[in-house]
């Protein structure tokens, strides 16, 4: 492919606000830095103590001057002694094995690593990008699990196995019509003969296509075992050797036993990597830690390409001899700290690869048959986004809940939309982020009343576009649940960024905003994603006569769309 000279500046100026980026971070790392001791070390694992509090999965770092931050190691476990004390099982190998000082600074660094190596391979990406070329869409024909597919699935997946050398395609998967399903088998059919790498940005997105897999001796899913499914942990050999390890041992003990295990893994690992075939998933992050670091892959499906950064996905490309890389130019793009959201699709994987397929007039592969939500719901979309290009599946359409008792007009099954009208108004926190008190305390009392008519908890999510309205929504449901004497069970509260590649029964979307400049941020991608993680019901919280005063803003078009075909409802 042809990277053009607008493309390459665009590359610069990523480089550069990546570095910032670096700086931001290490500064943080100064300010938030703690003393840490090493309990006990082997060659590849060690025990330390620190006030700090880390996860499972967290990269972290030991703070070495003004200005740097060396990245040590992945913490596995956190181990809570008898008297209160907290100790972390650290994995140094994935890094590099480095031996750690007895007393040292530590902080995080989880994106320190990775953002180093995006900033170096950026000085590569035109030499990356132009050893592909786009590929053409074949025409399918029958191949085995054929039959699984779609007439535009199967295109993908037969274009997927017929790539040569040097050949990228790029297809275009609007939500719930079958990228994971494509990729799935396209990638295990792959696997049988060849090197297969399956990656994203997150995950949740490797989990969806391993688990549609059966169960193969040459799959293999890397990863922390807190972040991969259940359905995943089969291909999991960190879930086969670190689950069950007692806590109740002395620290030289545990060291020994968790350095064990992870020779065992990395035996499990080889025995599968150093073969002439293999399917193994990673997040694209993830690649670059051993056991995959440096290992090169006959072809890499990257999938939701829409939030990976270039400079991300560049990091695999550069290893793959052929690729197949799907999206959607209408989901959210990657968020980055210094780059205005208007500016933040320019960075995006797929929106590139997509400007270069444009540039040389090649044809994008459209996945077109949906297959998730109401038709009622998705007809928005297909509409106002993608210029009536979704198919709606007979599966699917009349999708509807199952409700015991419908007491309000809004609860009924046979109305998928509606819009909430509160006279509320957005305030904003010391951290300049949204909150609207009056929508949570509306919001709450929705979902306890959904799951009074018998919704499950684990088939709502509330989206907001504001991390503050988050909290404030979560405090509210909380004290809303306990007054009511229900239960104390999960309802996810999510901002639509982190929400990328789920659904839900039933979406209730916090509009939050009500100034003019904060309705600007719920663009077109925003309330795209909101409308597509919805099966069967969609509940729209927001100011009515606010969003009725911005008609030019995309707000406007969803509350429009819901007023000729759902609900409108007012506190």
């Amino acid at each position: 492919m042809k990277v053009n000279k607008e493309i390459c500046e665009r590359f610069e100026k990523l480089r550069n606000i990546l570095k910032d980026e670096v700086e931001r971070i290490e500064r943080t790392a100064k300010k938030d830095r703690a003393p840490a001791y090493v309990e006990s070390q082997t060659s590849d694992v060690a025990i330390i103590k620190t006030d700090m509090p880390f996860s499972p999965g967290d990269l972290v770092g030991i703070w070495e001057s003004e200005d740097y931050v060396k990245p040590i190691g992945f913490i596995v476990k956190k181990i809570e002694g008898k008297f209160g004390e907290i100790a972390y099982v650290l994995n140094t190998h994935s890094i590099g094995g480095y031996t750690i000082p007895e007393r040292f600074y530590i902080c995080k660094a989880d994106y320190l690593y990775l953002l180093r190596r995006r900033i170096d391979v950026l000085g590569r990406a035109e030499e990356i990008l132009s050893k592909f070329e786009f590929v053409e869409p074949k025409e399918y024909w029958n191949f085995e699990h054929s039959q699984e597919l779609d007439e535009y699935e199967k295109r993908a997946a037969g274009s997927s196995l017929s790539l040569n050398d040097g050949e990228l395609l790029l297809v275009m998967g609007p939500p719930g019509t079958g990228k994971t399903q494509f990729i799935s088998v396209a990638s295990m059919i792959l696997g049988e003969k060849k090197k297969v790498f399956v990656t994203s940005h997150s995950h949740q997105a490797v989990d969806n296509v391993f688990e549609r897999l059966p169960d193969i001796d040459y799959a293999l899913r890397i990863g922390p075992i807190t972040k991969v499914s259940e359905k995943v942990k089969r291909f999991s050999p960190e879930h086969r050797y670190l689950e069950g390890i007692p806590e109740n041992l002395s620290y030289d003990e545990l060291a020994e036993i968790y350095s064990e295990a992870f020779k065992n893994i990395r035996r499990v690992q080889d025995n599968i990597l150093y073969r002439d075939n293999f399917l193994v998933g990673a997040t694209a992050a993830k690649s670059i830690t051993n056991p995959l670091r440096g290992k090169r892959f006959d072809t890499v499906f990257v999938d939701e390409a829409h939030n990976l950064c270039i400079s991300t996905a560049l990091l695999v490309l550069e290893r793959a001899r052929k690729a197949v890389v799907t999206g959607d130019i209408w989901q959210v793009p990657p968020v980055y700290t210094y780059v205005s959201p208007v500016e933040r699709p320019k960075y995006g994987t797929f929106n590139i690869l997509y400007e270069l397929l444009k540039n040389e007039m090649k044809e994008l592969l459209w996945l077109k048959n949906h297959y998730r939500s109401n038709e009622r719901i998705i007809s928005f979309s297909s509409k106002f986004v993608y210029d009536n290009n979704i198919n709606v599946s007979e599966k699917c359409k009349n999708e509807k809940l199952r409700i015991n008792n419908v007491r309000y007009r809004w609860l009924d099954p046979e109305e998928p939309l509606i819009f909430v009208h509160i006279n509320g108004e957005e305030e904003i926190d010391d951290k300049r982020s949204r909150f609207n008190d009056r929508e949570a305390k509306a919001v709450a009392w929705i979902v306890c009343e959904l799951i009074r008519a018998g919704v499950k908890e684990e088939d709502i999510v509330v989206l907001t576009p504001f991390g503050s309205q988050v909290k404030k929504i979560e405090d509210t449901l909380r004290e809303e649940i306990i007054n009511r004497g229900l239960p104390l069970k999960i309802v996810d509260v999510k901002t639509v960024h982190s929400y990328l590649g789920g659904e839900r029964d039933v979406v209730v979307f916090s509009v939050t905003a009500t100034y003019s400049t904060s309705l600007d941020f719920i663009d077109k991608r925003m309330i795209n994603v909101v409308v597509t993680r919805a099966k069967k019901k969609l509940i729209v919280v927001g100011n009515r006569r606010k969003i009725v005063d911005c008609q030019d803003k995309p707000i406007f078009e969803l509350y429009r769309y819901i007023a000729q075909n759902g609900i409108l409802e007012s506190e």
